[in-house]
């Protein structure tokens, strides 16, 4: 059976060429994506046949539940790339209550056909007396002729430049199979050398780049040249701002960026000229994702989440000040676009996303979303765990990702998919993970950049009454990150903690020296945020089918988990019979829950936005982030431990990290919390600001923890180091 990649059909001025996936008019390609390519190519294979909308889709989305609509959109398509009126049917007939079927006349042979030209002849004859006489033609059919000859030498001249230009740009590789090369493999270097970086950019000619220092401790923004010799910071140190994501502007003299403050919790867009010799100037608001610009960078692309609607939208508004906003496409929020951010293809009619194609714990992929329509498609069979920041290269030819590979949790690489046909190939092979929101391409596709980070966690313990004289328990191990995902005491004196092993996370216990280090829970999931109860311990886990997190009982021994409820980050009541933990309401919003630590009808304590629970040392109440409504700021609040309305409510400091943070002090007198960098800060019940309990300068803390006993305490604290590297493509 002949194979696609050797299929070629001509028709009209058509010519449809499997080996090159491309279609021809006049020797000219014409844009196709790689599901209406599919779908061409089986019509015309098959042509005068009737194909039943069934057929069309098992061949073109084989092993895919696809809407009809799409079948419908990329007929829309191809018809479009004919030029084919509503009631013209030249190539494609739509058969009523059937099918479809492509009627176009195919010509046979596969040599290319050159259209052949006569010329004028002059003719010499004899005369009727033997002498021979000499018809010449006249001075204007001679000129006739000779002009009519000199327009073919030009069309026979063009044809043999455009077959020549055709071919060479046929034989020239493209950007990606440059990348791709096993000879020409990428050679990265490092471009900052503080390790502190969270986002980076660069700039469209690859000379350039911005990046920011710190994230939620006075951050600041610098621009730099790639050879390391010029440095300049844009924007000082600001308190209480966080960014989300740079994007140069396609000419490269602004550099867009998404910040969150008191005032834009969710995220607004500024632009600042790269040398901030002007202040920023605010485009457009509640935005949820670094932007991407249109190939005449008139217009941005982005992901906006609406929770009130349950959707997660891709906006396309005006570059200059945001205006004009259009709804592109949309998702259900457990299906949702990446908020890493998206990247405009360089023809302008695809914008590339990560997406939660299934479970939204571990299957996500890229899709190609339609300019024209919001139509959406999966590129390629590929699925990851994680599909972070997108950027395609300028020739079209592929996509970057940052990725995080499939059945492996935390392994943040970057990946490059071809174009059209999807094929997925790992660049990376370091040990370095690379920064989520961080992957830019120059134009020319040499260059790529992004952002190293090299994360190291040790779990400390030390008196209650000095916590600072903390004593290292666990081994300084690349990637276990001991206490990263969380830490607690058992009710005998030792410590659980979470750790990353074997491509996941894993739960482990040992004394409180360190020693006896055992696995508690086997490796391939997502084990995390343990809480003790009496002989087992209670945690939050990616186990089960259900699409997120859910909370799970084993023995202290290990054994086989019992599933306790769908939620996460829970935490046990003293006395071993209740599991609190947050999960999703009807209503759209995550808030506190309850379940009997057998198992059973989990019961819902809190109506309000709220999660993070904490039981307090007696049992009598629980200490959680609260909001009063979707959609306001979140609080620290303290409840009965039967809900209710709020005992105490307090504000939080902008660089607040409730996630994994919340805890009681062994008296139940004050609550301690964590921020996204060096701190834990104490607030009393009885009111007043939080004040600072301890620091380690220049690290991160992660979990913490007091004894049962209230005289020892447990801190997981470490470094992430991140800094600007880039990949240079070795020249061909």
């Amino acid at each position: 059976m002949e194979s696609i990649e050797t299929k070629r059909f001509r028709f009209a001025e058509y010519e449809l060429l499997g080996a090159n996936r491309i279609l021809l008019k006049e020797g000219k390609p014409l844009a196709l994506t790689s599901k209406s390519f599919d779908l061409l190519m089986a019509l015309v294979e098959r042509r005068g046949e009737v194909l039943t909308k069934d057929q069309l889709l098992e061949i073109v989305w084989p092993d895919q539940i696809v809407e009809e609509g799409n079948l419908t959109v990329h007929i829309s398509n191809l018809r479009k790339v004919f030029g084919e009126g509503k009631n013209e049917h030249r190539f494609i007939v739509t058969v009523p209550g059937r099918g479809y079927s492509f009627v176009a006349e195919l010509e046979n042979g596969h040599d290319v056909i050159v259209e052949r030209h006569s010329l004028s002849r002059i003719v010499i004859e004899e005369s009727s007396n033997g002498n021979r006489a000499q018809q010449l033609p006249s001075a204007r059919s001679f000129a006739k002729t000779f002009q009519l000859a000199l327009a073919v030498l030009a069309v026979v001249g063009a044809c043999g430049i455009g077959l020549w230009i055709y071919q060479r740009n046929q034989s020239r590789p493209t950007f990606a199979a440059e990348w791709l090369a096993p000879t020409l493999a990428p050679k990265p270097t490092q471009l900052t050398t503080n390790g502190k970086v969270a986002f980076a950019a660069l700039s469209p000619d690859g000379e350039h780049f911005a990046y920011t220092v710190g994230q939620t401790d006075m951050p600041s923004l610098w621009y730099a040249h790639t050879n390391g010799k010029q440095q300049a910071q844009i924007r000082e140190p600001e308190a209480g701002v966080s960014y989300q994501g740079l994007t140069f502007s396609p000419d490269g003299t602004e550099i867009y960026y998404v910040a969150s403050d008191d005032k834009n919790r969710q995220g607004a867009l500024y632009r600042i000229p790269v040398l901030g010799s002007s202040p920023p100037q605010k485009v457009l608001t509640n935005i949820d994702s670094p932007v991407t610009f249109s190939p005449d960078g008139k217009q941005v692309a982005f992901v906006r989440n609406a929770a009130k609607r349950k959707l997660s939208i891709m906006v396309i508004a005006d570059a200059a000040d945001g205006k004009n906003e259009r709804e592109l496409a949309s998702r259900p929020l457990g299906k949702h676009f990446s908020m890493r951010g998206p990247s405009w293809s360089p023809d302008g009619k695809q914008i590339a996303s990560g997406a939660v194609i299934g479970n939204p714990l571990s299957e996500e992929a890229m899709v190609l979303v339609n300019t024209e329509n919001g139509s959406t498609e999966k590129l390629g069979s590929a699925t990851f765990n994680q599909v972070r920041r997108v950027a395609w290269l300028k020739d079209g030819s592929g996509v970057y990702i940052n990725a995080v590979e499939k059945d492996v949790w935390d392994d943040r690489h970057l990946w490059l998919m071809e174009y059209p046909t999807g094929s997925a190939h790992k660049v990376t092979q370091d040990l370095f993970h690379y920064g989520m929101f961080n992957l830019s391409v120059s134009d020319d596709g040499s260059k790529v950049l992004s952002v190293s980070s090299t994360k190291i966690c040790n779990i400390f313990v030390s008196p209650a009454d000095h916590l600072t004289q903390g004593t290292k328990i666990t081994a300084n191990s690349l990637g276990k990150q001991a206490g990263a995902v969380g830490l607690t005491w058992s009710a005998d004196g030792r410590i659980v903690y979470g750790a990353f092993f074997d491509k996941g996370q894993t739960l482990w216990s040992m004394d409180r020296d360190g020693g006896n280090a055992k696995q508690i829970t086997p490796a391939g999931f997502l084990d995390r945020f343990p809480s003790s109860a009496k002989d087992a311990v209670v945690f939050g886990s990616s186990r089960g089918s259900e699409g997120s997190m859910t909370i799970w009982r084993t023995g202290l021994e290990g054994g086989e988990p019992k599933h306790l409820a769908n939620g996460n980050r829970p935490s046990v009541t003293p006395d071993g019979r209740w599991v609190l933990y947050g999960a999703q309401t009807p209503e759209g919003f995550v808030s506190v829950w309850k379940v009997s630590i057998d198992g059973g009808e989990p019961i819902r304590i809190l109506r309000n936005p709220s999660g993070y629970v904490r039981v307090s040392p007696d049992g009598k109440t629980f200490a959680c982030s609260y909001n009063a409504a979707e959609g306001e700021k979140a609080q620290l609040a303290v409840f009965p431990i039967d809900g209710g309305e709020p005992l105490h409510v307090f504000d939080v400091l902008p660089r607040a990290n409730l996630s994994m943070g919340i805890r009681w002090t062994p008296d139940g007198r004050s609550l301690v919390y964590r921020d996204f960098g060096p701190s834990l800060w104490k607030q009393d019940l009885s009111g007043g600001e939080p004040e600072k309990l301890l620091e380690f300068p220049d690290e991160i803390i992660y979990s913490f923890e007091w004894s049962p006993d209230g005289k020892q305490f447990a801190v997981a604290h470490g470094e992430d180091v991140r800094d600007v590297v880039l990949l240079t493509r070795n020249s061909r």
